[in-house]
């Protein structure tokens, strides 16, 4: 009986087409009726059954973010895949800047809304990091009070940056982007993001200030208008792409969810966000030009059986992959990262035992780390973590290992295999 059932599921499963030439009007069934857009797939998403497939068009770009509102079952995964030959099809948050105004001074600006203050800019396909004071390098703290102001005597001779954020290294991972409250003297007062201390002799700069703007590329948005420095060029020809969506795959509380080759780009703040469902799967992707975490699980829930594989991930500026919450008996492995800006992997895991999850990273860069988080009842020998290309400490790049909240940092001074 059970096997009918199943079998059943089986035949009655159903594709559905998307084309970024297709019309939402169409039925979708076929890949020449297909629709256009994922708003229409959000509306339809809910009707799915277990065994169905959205199957979007190689080679087509889509805007939007997909809700996934309903489960699959064991064996009969609901899948997000492509169709046709080509590149994957790409689902994307950015928004093309085009229409430019001349603010002055080398600036030009555009308005348009975005879910939040943009994360991700891209110049011609280069990841483009906003503006900032000092250009390069660092300022460094000579004296702080808790977790409220920083004291510099550089900062004497520096405009005022009240309004702007003053971006702290609190310790060796955590960098955090504080709201200056006021500037006076070599001062900065500042509404914190997080519980962390500064610490004296850390370093610090400034950024999110049009003050900030005098080299291309660097940008600023105020909340509703975008700036970028031009210089006496001007825009010309050159390509502004700005995150303005904040996450493109949204899973919670849906189970047996597969993702197949398709590329995700230009979220605010997540590609992929998985909160307390079972068996997902992303793989055969290639996930680029994130604003915080490529891959992210949340602290709450629990979200078993995750699988990870085969993925192209690249400029993620915060975490690569991120899984925060209980995903045990996962696999996370034969995956790409490059040009991360914190932390390739972060793993926190209860009851992390031999041969229930499997990390591979393949590549670790200049400044990125891999933080594995782990319960004292777990088991590591026959687990399965391979780094490859690991510079030195003084570069900014090792292995965290906190076992029952003991932190071990494993220092690191040539490639190992």
């Amino acid at each position: 009986m059970v096997f009918l059932c199943s079998l059943s599921i089986a035949c009655h499963a159903t594709d559905y087409y998307v084309s970024s030439s297709g019309s939402d009007s169409a039925n979708g069934l076929s890949s020449s009726t297909p629709w256009q857009s994922i708003l229409k797939v959000n509306s339809v998403f809910p009707t799915l059954k277990p065994g169905d497939r959205i199957l979007f068009k190689s080679g087509d770009n889509f805007y939007g973010s997909l809700q996934i509102s309903v489960s699959g079952s064991s064996g009969s995964p609901i899948t997000i895949g492509s169709y046709g030959t080509g590149a994957s099809p790409v689902v994307s948050g950015f928004t093309t800047i085009t229409g430019w105004t001349n603010y002055g001074g080398g600036i030009y600006s555009k308005s348009f809304p975005c879910q939040s203050n943009p994360n991700m800019v891209t110049l011609n396909d280069v990841n483009t990091p906003i503006g900032r004071w000092p250009n390069t390098g660092f300022l460094y703290i000579d004296s702080h009070v808790s977790n409220s102001s920083i004291t510099d005597s550089d900062l004497t001779l520096s405009q005022n940056w009240t309004g702007a954020e003053v971006v702290i290294r609190k310790n060796e991972y955590i960098w955090d982007r504080n709201k200056i409250t006021d500037h006076s003297g070599g001062t900065l007062r500042y509404t914190s993001g997080s519980y962390y201390d500064a610490k004296d002799g850390y370093g610090y700069f400034i950024q999110n200030s049009i003050k900030t703007l005098d080299q291309t590329g660097e940008w600023y948005y105020d909340g509703s208008t975008f700036y970028m420095y031009f210089g006496s060029a001007g825009p010309g020809n050159n390509v502004v792409k700005v995150s303005s969506i904040d996450q493109l795959v949204f899973i919670k509380d849906k189970n047996y969810i597969t993702i197949d080759n398709v590329a995700f780009e230009g979220a605010n703040l997540y590609a992929l966000q998985i909160n307390n469902s079972d068996y997902v799967t992303v793989q055969n992707c290639r996930i680029s030009f994130i604003g915080e975490d490529a891959i992210f699980g949340p602290w709450n829930g629990t979200s078993p059986f995750c699988k990870i594989l085969n993925n192209n991930i690249s400029n993620s500026n915060n975490n690569a992959i991120n899984l925060m919450g209980d995903h045990t008996n996962a696999t996370v492995t034969n995956n790409i990262v490059t040009n991360t800006g914190i932390t390739l992997l972060k793993f926190y895991l209860s009851d992390f035992k031999s041969n229930d999850t499997e990390i591979d990273c393949m590549v670790l860069e200049p400044g990125q780390l891999v933080t594995l988080n782990i319960n004292k009842n777990s088991i590591l020998t026959s687990n399965i973590l391979h780094v490859t290309n690991l510079h030195s400490e003084k570069e900014g790049s090792f292995v965290i290992l906190i076992i029952d909240n003991k932190k071990i940092k494993k220092q690191i001074s040539h490639a190992t295999a």
